[in-house]
């Protein structure tokens, strides 16, 4: 099915993101891929984040990037 083929394809790019983030200056890989576990931070369809998943998206980032900000 299409959402198999999506999550490899998602999985093959967010792992070349993860190795060349660090070979610029001033980038940083976040992974931002809530626990599914958790409940709440997905919607009913179990693939878009909710409004309490994107406000953890928005922590991550803020804490990933946090030290980007202070040293410039």
């Amino acid at each position: 099915p299409l959402k198999s083929v999506l999550g490899l394809r998602a999985g093959a790019l967010e792992l070349a993101a993860k190795k060349l983030a660090p070979t610029f200056k001033r980038v940083v890989y976040c992974d931002i891929r809530p626990e599914r576990s958790i409940a709440g931070l997905f919607c009913s369809d179990r693939f878009h984040p909710s409004t309490e998943g994107y406000e953890l998206c928005g922590e991550l980032i803020a804490r990933s990037i946090a030290p980007l900000l202070s040293a410039s």
